[in-house]
């Protein structure tokens, strides 16, 4: 009998057809021999339900459950506080890749996470340094002894238990028209609609000339007068279609290139979900008004149900009324422009971070918004908008879940979080909160122009983000704040398109921008943060006179 999947099948694709999790397969189909299990048995199992396969993990190997019909033990990633080592450890990543590149590794990352399995209250592995390589790059046995190679790196910081997992991942970036629309999430109707045509933090953006290459916008700022909006060089200027050269705008003579809001992408994905909802909510009335016709109903739920009609019919009626604005005034990138690239920076790393050895990824751009896209008398700055996915009570629990840990406990009244400040590096490496366990971690939240309102927890420390040359882009280490999933069946933070978007902690702190993730090619496991204290001091360097954080129009 044949051999159900053929040895030259990509591991990609053999993978995504065996571990798809709305496939319906038993995980004991991954008992099947593939390139990866042949020499490594867990390759699947150790990280799973994530797609990325293990090449091999040191150490003693992880529970797998048995059995015919046996399932995988779902793992996620959990944050890492020590601050003991965190003032070298720069300079060991910087080893650590020095070493894998000697020995020919071909690294995308490296990311120090503990790991628990999903539900428990404490991870089983309290630090596991998990090196992100180029898929089908990586033998078993160059894999066994790198990994020896990194043990000897990390027990000379006083680290001899900690374990080395090689992993198959890629690193990717997350990539005369009407005024936007205003937005009060109190009194605005249907506003988890409203919200992508309006002036919010988590705005989906794309080049006009390339709305196929979409991404987020991450933070208002303000130069003189004008109204800026920071996101990603790589969005404001894609490395596909412009040369990384840099660009600012420094005189009016200068072609603008310009910016939408909503990419072709995102514009139809709402529009989409609207015309979904409406028909969704027509077949709802349809069927209370068969059962309004049952003489025996009670007159309690009778009324109960001609008041769910009415409402059903009410935000019926503000969808589609949303829906024909923005199709009949709104339906092409042109109508959509809402400014130009003011500055746009080189992609590359910079090592003016107080350590010589790896810098951060400098990827960022400001656009000008057009002054007559924002209604001054309502803009009221940066303001991240959640309600499309929490309400404030759920999403103050998720920011507060240990009874000892609310001496800053808010109220989110208006489903919104006031932007105010930055978080400063000693809580990055300091965790400031804790979880339902009492576990240190940094709890965060985003708004993406793909995803909308995810929340996740940023990690203790750094981890190293390798870009490789193209598009004129030269090969880039660089330190990244690593956020990872919430947990507790919780999505991913971001997916693709939300490169740009800020990341905030519970008191609307401003952590970072997303830059990019790292995953199968597919899915995004782990999100890379670039830290706003810094690209703040980027910014000044060329604005000294720019506004990070302005407080206008209603508030």
């Amino acid at each position: 009998m044949s051999p159900p999947f053929p040895p030259s099948t990509s591991p990609l694709s053999t993978f995504s057809t065996l571990f798809s999790e709305s496939s319906g397969l038993p995980f004991r189909k991954l008992e099947f021999s593939t390139r990866l299990t042949k020499d490594y048995p867990n390759a699947y199992s150790d990280f799973y339900p994530s797609k990325a396969g293990c090449v091999y993990k040191s150490g003693p190997p992880w529970e797998v459950r048995t059995g015919f019909e046996a399932q995988g033990i779902p793992r996620e990633p959990r944050t890492v506080c020590r601050p003991e080592i965190a003032a070298v450890w720069p300079a060991t990543l910087k080893r650590i890749i020095n070493c894998l590149d000697d020995l020919g590794v071909q690294l995308t990352c490296i990311n120090p996470f503990a790991w628990a399995n999903e539900g428990d209250d404490k991870p089983f592995c309290e630090l596991l340094i998990s090196v992100g390589v180029t898929p089908r790059s990586l033998e078993y046995t160059l894999a066994v002894s790198a990994a020896v190679a990194v043990k000897e790196i990390l027990a000379s910081i006083n680290l001899p238990t900690v374990e080395v997992a090689f992993v198959e991942m890629v690193v990717t970036r997350q990539g005369g028209a009407l005024p936007l629309l205003p937005l009060d999430p109190v009194i605005g109707s249907v506003p988890e609609y409203r919200k992508h045509f309006t002036y919010r933090l988590g705005m989906p953006i794309a080049p006009l000339s390339t709305p196929y290459l979409e991404g987020t916008g991450g933070l208002f700022l303000k130069i003189g007068n004008d109204p800026v909006l920071l996101t990603c060089a790589h969005i404001a200027r894609p490395p596909p279609v412009f040369d990384n050269t840099g660009m600012q705008r420094v005189n009016i003579g200068q072609p603008k290139e310009y910016i939408v809001a909503l990419g072709a992408g995102a514009y139809n994905r709402v529009v989409r979900d609207m015309m979904g909802e409406i028909a969704k909510i027509a077949r709802d009335i349809e069927t209370f008004n068969i059962q309004l016709q049952r003489p025996n109903l009670p007159q309690k739920r009778r009324e109960e149900k001609e008041a769910e009609v009415v409402r059903l019919t009410r935000r019926c009626r503000r969808i589609d009324a949303l829906h024909t604005e923005v199709t009949k005034f709104r339906s092409t990138p042109e109508l959509r422009s809402v400014g130009w690239v003011l500055y746009s920076s080189v992609i590359k790393a910079d090592a003016n971070v107080g350590n010589e050895e790896l810098g951060y990824t400098q990827d960022w751009a400001l656009v000008q918004l057009d002054p007559r896209m924002l209604n001054m008398e309502t803009f009221d700055g940066n303001k991240l908008f959640f309600g499309d996915k929490f309400t404030p009570g759920r999403l103050a629990r998720l920011m507060w879940p240990n009874p000892e840990d609310q001496a800053d406990y808010k109220l989110y009244i208006d489903g919104q979080i006031q932007v105010w400040d930055v978080v400063p590096p000693e809580d990055i490496t300091h965790l400031p909160h804790l979880d339902a366990n009492g576990m240190p971690t940094l709890f965060v939240v985003m708004n993406g122009g793909t995803s909308g309102t995810r929340v996740g927890r940023a990690n203790g420390l750094f981890s190293v983000k390798r870009t490789f040359p193209e598009y004129g882009i030269d090969k880039v280490d660089s330190l990244e704040i690593a956020v990872i999933p919430y947990g507790g069946g919780h999505p991913k933070f971001s997916e693709k398109g939300d490169s740009g978007a800020g990341v905030f902690d519970r008191k609307g702190r401003v952590l970072g921008h997303v830059n990019g993730g790292a995953g199968t090619t597919d899915e995004t496991d782990v999100t890379f943060v670039t830290p706003s204290w810094w690209i703040n001091q980027r910014i000044l360097e060329v604005y000294p006179n720019a506004e990070v954080y302005p407080v206008m129009g209603r508030k």
